[in-house]
């Protein structure tokens, strides 16, 4: 897709362009100077579920914690008995506290959604109806956002998680 434009919009971030391979893309240069920001650029969202602990969902999980500082809940779901709950506890994350629990009631209970699980993991995920666990917005504007990482069974429509309401975008596109 030369020639493209990769954009998208922010009212909480200044964005500039650059361009790469021919295209031109919209970016927002970051820095810690932006922390105080982020709670803005989730309006709404008064917790987020991060769905698995591989190198991707521990990365996204502290990364959204830290950066967040508790201004929106970070919550980890993971299955039922997931050998990942040591390394997620390790990281700091509780059931005492309510930010480790079950995959589908941390779904449940998010406004946010992201979804970080292996493909086959994913796949099963729907057929349980994960999808379905994430409630109705209450304001159309306020709609349940759920993001998931790029796949290329996605792309084949292997993983095709069907939703009434809401958005899904590459994890890459929060």
């Amino acid at each position: 897709m030369p020639g493209h434009d990769l954009d998208f919009q922010s009212s909480v971030f200044d964005k500039e362009y650059i361009t790469v391979a021919g295209r031109r893309e919209g970016i927002v240069r970051g820095g810690r100077h932006l922390f105080g920001r982020l709670p803005s650029a989730f309006p709404g969202i008064g917790q987020i579920g991060v769905i698995g602990w591989g190198p991707q969902g521990s990365a996204q999980a502290q990364n959204l914690r830290d950066s967040l500082d508790g201004a929106v809940k970070v919550v980890v779901g993971l299955r039922s008995g997931s050998p990942s709950s040591t390394a997620a506890r390790a990281a700091g994350f509780r059931e005492e506290d309510g930010t480790l629990g079950e995959m589908f009631e941390v779904i449940e209970a998010s406004d946010m959604v992201v979804l970080l699980i292996s493909d086959a993991a994913q796949a099963a995920a729907g057929r349980r109806g994960a999808v379905r666990g994430i409630r109705e917005p209450s304001h159309p504007r306020r709609a349940p956002r759920v993001r998931r990482a790029a796949s290329l069974r996605r792309h084949f429509r292997r993983v095709n998680p069907r939703m009434k309401t809401g958005r899904i975008k590459p994890a890459g596109h929060i």
